[in-house]
């Protein structure tokens, strides 16, 4: 029995080792087969790409405004799914860019508001309505001077509204017929003020275009600033400015072109 036992034991040794042997000769354990690894997809680098952009804009957008609004969704938390957060970051950045436009629209209402009451006149008192009242009947009153006319047409340059019919044609017929270039120029200076009158846009023109004297053509190119949404009367100015005759002429109507309608 004993002798058994030593026989298969030296021949299980002798088995072992040669393939021991073998194995240490080939590198050792034999290796497996490599793991399949997926491809990955580019649709999902790009979602996740827009998800980081719109993360950071929701961010920002929230460091502008001064306090959080109750409207405004939670931010979605990271477990939800990819388009999900998408979405929802969607609507979050709609509802805070919205009040951002209304509040824009706000601020221009209120500065138009407070352009108007800034520019508001109180009430005429009686004693300023006495005064109009006189220098009206001034400049249509057929015994004043000239120089008579030309102040009660001063006094009024500071009044809306304050010229009939009537007074707009005695005052174009001084500017018509005077021979002096100043009287003719204080007839346009003096309706350089609070009242429009579209009925001088024709006289002012051919004042501008053919009066003799450069006062007269430069206070007419100042007194249709008023009146630069003709573009009759743009397109007159900026004849002037470039071919005028005068320097003083072309630099008024410049600086009218530049100024923009006065009203």
């Amino acid at each position: 029995m004993r002798l058994l036992t030593v026989i298969l034991f030296t021949c299980g040794i002798g088995i072992a080792v040669p393939l021991a042997l073998m194995l240490q000769n080939q590198g050792g354990a034999p290796s497996l087969p490599p793991a399949v690894v997926p491809a990955r997809d580019p649709r999902g680098d790009e979602l996740a790409a827009s998800l980081l952009d719109l993360q950071r804009r929701v961010t920002a957008l929230e460091a502008q405004l001064a306090a959080p609004r109750a409207a405004v969704p939670t931010a979605p938390a990271d477990t939800q799914p990819a388009r999900e957060q998408f979405a929802a970051l969607e609507r979050r950045l709609a509802v805070l860019e919205s009040p951002r436009a209304d509040a824009r629209a706000a601020v221009l209402r209120d500065v138009a508001s407070a352009e108007r009451v800034r520019v508001a006149r109180p009430p005429e008192t009686k004693e300023e309505a006495a005064q109009r009242e006189a220098a009206q009947r001034k400049v249509l009153d057929p015994s004043a001077t000239v120089q008579d006319k030309l102040a009660a047409h001063e006094q009024l340059r500071r009044v809306p509204d304050a010229y009939t019919p009537a007074m707009v044609q005695e005052l174009l017929r001084i500017a018509a017929t005077s021979g002096e270039g100043q009287v003719r120029a204080d007839v346009w200076r003096f309706f350089d003020g609070e009242s429009k009158v579209p009925a001088l846009v024709r006289p002012l023109l051919r004042a501008l275009g053919s009066d003799p004297e450069d006062i007269m053509r430069e206070e007419a190119a100042e007194t249709l600033g008023n009146y630069l949404d003709d573009p009759v009367v743009a397109g007159a100015l900026r004849w002037s400015a470039d071919r005028d005759g005068a320097e003083r002429v072309r630099n008024k109507a410049q600086r009218t072109l530049q100024s923009g309608p006065a009203r």
